[in-house]
């Protein structure tokens, strides 16, 4: 079985005009790089994200032998530019930190996986809602209230 990423979909994430909305709220930086590495930011993400690959673990074991190898590939073709066109979109509201690249990366790689299986399992609504938020030139840096029921931080 060959699953592989959309090349639209990659093209696509370079016409993202990544982050050109930050900073249309008060929010300070503090605030932002204290709720980018909670634990339980990362938690979150990562429930979602286990979910669907339970799911094709389970139901699709064939395609899911890909995941790893479309991880590998992503990282290493797709990953360093776009951390290069974070970095600097970032530099300007002075956030092009390390914690924060790395929280991006884990959450567009995630998002690209989830992306790539989209014809055996359905992309979490979280997941699809924290795209939606990059897509519009937004950072978002964290959730306030449960797992299943709460909003994104925004910046």
């Amino acid at each position: 079985m060959n699953i592989s990423h959309s090349p639209d979909f990659l093209s696509y994430l370079y016409t993202i005009d990544w982050f050109s909305h930050c900073g249309e709220n008060n929010i300070n930086r503090e605030a932002i790089m204290k709720a980018i590495t909670k634990t339980s930011w990362e938690n979150l993400v990562l429930h979602h994200r286990e979910e669907s690959s339970a799911i094709l673990a389970k139901k699709h074991p064939t395609a899911y032998r890909e995941w790893n190898n479309l991880t590998a590939q992503f990282k290493q073709q797709e990953l360093p530019k776009l951390e290069v066109i974070w970095h600097d979109a970032l530099n300007r509201y002075d956030l092009a930190e390390r914690a924060i690249l790395m929280d991006i990366s884990f959450n567009v790689l995630n998002y690209a996986l989830l992306k790539a299986y989209e014809p055996f399992v359905e992309i979490p609504p979280f997941y699809n809602e924290l795209f939606v938020i990059y897509e519009q030139g937004k950072l978002p840096y964290g959730w306030k209230g449960t797992r299943d029921n709460g909003v994104f931080l925004v910046y």
